[in-house]
């Protein structure tokens, strides 16, 4: 998640076997609500302002129109926005329709 997810080979996607899934996004969202968001010049901030404008409203799109399709918002925090910020978003149970 570091650099707002920008480099190509940024992880995006993470398949876990749904024999563990419960236990690691339980262990996951505990590890991602605990970064701290920012300026990228303040101490121990880990999520910083997004680069493009309007880039916060589309990841929020996004992540709204996977909730309408069936997908679940794991942790608290995620999809927050303020301005160009955009706090990640855990989601399971993502489809393809």
């Amino acid at each position: 998640m570091s650099f707002n997810g920008q480099p190509s080979p940024a992880l995006k996607i993470i398949f876990i076997h749904e024999n563990i899934k419960d236990i690691f996004i339980e262990k996951f969202v505990s590890e991602v609500e605990k970064l701290i968001i920012g300026m990228p010049s303040k101490k121990n901030v880990f999520i910083t302002p997004l680069p493009e404008p309007n880039k916060s409203e589309h990841l929020t799109n996004l992540v709204n129109d996977a909730i309408n399709k069936g997908a679940i918002l794991c942790n608290p925090s995620g999809g927050m926005k303020n301005k160009s910020f955009f706090f990640p978003a855990i989601l399971s149970d993502v489809t393809e329709l």
